[in-house]
């Protein structure tokens, strides 16, 4: 491995053979995407980027649906939650408070975790993973340190046109992670079933080998190259090879195989080729299980078992201890506007007051879809025809909005809302104000004159598609 004049450890991520590799500290709060066909080499890319990681000390928590990530633990100190015999925690996909505290423990220890869900289907585990994920991005939030999702089959969790919990959380880790530190690994073998407005946040792409059109079709979209020239060179990619993208230009690469038995190249043959797992440090392990034991006493404590609640206070670490009672300060807090909250509302709101209701209504949307959304999906959503790009360009050199190019598609999102709940809140109501009185009885006029003159209803509106505003 390469290293520095001061002997530590390189700070590159060696992925790929005879190209550089990628500076750890561009990864942090990215998502990456890996992309391509099954037996392309998609699993072991993601592979080699979690040893990378782990290798640099930055913890990873894998959502395995395939069960091809325990075996890590042959070379890294990787704790494993697990429905079978091999785990540390027993996996109780029943016990949603499970979920929460085992998230909680692992970023206040920041321990890299497996949960392997393999032997499982996804309305088996759905709430789990949901309440999992949820305490994931509240942890994060008093915690900031960079830490990667690594999620397998992501078609399965953000598909493409449907909405669940799991995909809302997902989402919003993906959006908004980068300002907690949360990076999401995207692996998936159906490009085109993956929620476009998520691969389009991610910053880095790793694309193997696919045929079929559809997912040609999500190549080219990403891609800057001319589609002959992609549909020429994917096809014939070989297995470890990809066409690596980070924004600045593509280029063909081989990835390095992993240097942990891949399980899923030979299933069921590991014990006759002397595959053997490390043991996990027990003390580690002792202290992870301690305070879920300490969240879970603690609960019962709130819920009328007072008789606990002397031996939590006496035990929980005094950094969760601070952690804990600055979340719950939080939560007190988040419905007192903070003068910062309303600093942004005047500013916001001031600019929004003197444009046409169609831009409020776009920033509205915008704000409450908190993702990039194409100029077509944005006129469907705001039921205005017109998008205005000179007005748009004076937003973005405010810093309300922020626009970006894929292929021939322009794309936008909000980046006025900062990922504190508190600030955040303020800033939606104001908007959700300010459209019920300049774009709602615009709307509502729009609506009835198409009726009029066509006798039939007009088409779902702002309203019908955000809920009750």
């Amino acid at each position: 491995m390469e290293k520095n004049n001061s002997n530590t450890v390189s700070n590159v991520l060696e992925i790929f053979i005879e190209h550089n590799g990628i500076r750890l500290e561009d990864t942090y709060g990215k998502a990456i995407a890996v992309l391509g066909v099954r037996g392309s080499g998609k699993t072991n890319t993601a592979a080699v980027f979690v040893e990378e990681l782990l290798s640099k000390g930055v913890p990873v928590i894998v959502l395995d649906i395939d069960g091809e990530y325990w075996t890590l633990r042959e070379s890294y100190d990787v704790l494993i939650v697990s429905a079978d015999e091999k785990a540390d925690i027993p996996l109780n996909i029943s016990d949603s408070e499970q979920a929460s505290r085992l998230a909680k423990a692992l970023l206040g220890t920041y321990v890299p975790a497996v949960i392997d869900l393999s032997e499982l289907i996804i309305d088996e585990y759905s709430e789990y993973l949901v309440a999992f994920l949820e305490e994931v991005w509240r942890s994060s939030k008093l915690y900031r340190r960079p830490l990667f999702l690594v999620i397998e089959e992501a078609h399965e969790f953000i598909p493409q046109g449907h909405s669940s919990p799991v995909k809302n959380v997902l989402v919003r880790i993906a959006l908004r992670g980068r300002k907690r530190g949360l990076g999401l690994i995207m692996v998936s073998q159906r490009s085109a079933k993956v929620d476009k407005d998520v691969l389009s946040q991610a910053e880095y792409y790793l694309l193997h080998k696919v045929m079929h059109p559809a997912d040609l079709r999500v190549y080219r979209e990403l891609l800057p190259l001319n589609p002959r020239e992609i549909e020429s060179v994917v096809p014939k990619l070989g297995v470890g090879e990809a066409l690596f993208y980070d924004g600045l230009g593509v280029r063909k690469v081989k990835v390095r195989k992993r240097r942990t038995f891949h399980i899923g190249y030979t299933p069921k043959t590991y014990f006759k080729m002397g595959f053997r797992l490390r043991s996990i440090d027990q003390s580690l392990l002792e202290r992870i299980l301690s305070i879920i034991e300490q969240q879970t006493n603690a609960t019962r404590s709130a819920h009328g078992d007072p008789g606990l609640q002397d031996s939590v206070e006496d035990s929980v670490p005094a950094a969760m201890e601070d952690g804990a009672s600055r979340f719950e300060h939080e939560k007190e807090a988040a419905f007192i506007p903070s003068k910062r909250a309303l600093e942004t509302v005047v500013w916001l709101v001031s600019i929004l007051a003197r444009a046409a209701p169609s831009i409020i209504a776009h920033v509205y949307v915008l704000a409450k879809e908190q993702r990039w959304l194409s100029y077509s999906e944005l006129r469907e959503l705001s039921s205005f025809r017109a998008v205005n790009t000179r007005e748009f360009r004076r937003l973005e050199r405010l810093g309300i909005l922020e626009l970006e190019r894929h292929g021939r598609e322009m794309f936008v999102r909000q980046c006025f809302l900062t990922g504190d709940d508190t600030i955040d809140k303020v800033v939606l109501e104001a908007l959700r104000l300010l459209y019920n009185e300049r774009v709602r009885p615009l709307l509502e006029r729009k609506k009835r004159r198409a009726m009029s003159e066509s006798g039939l209803p007009m088409v779902s509106g702002l309203g019908d598609v955000m809920g009750t505003v």
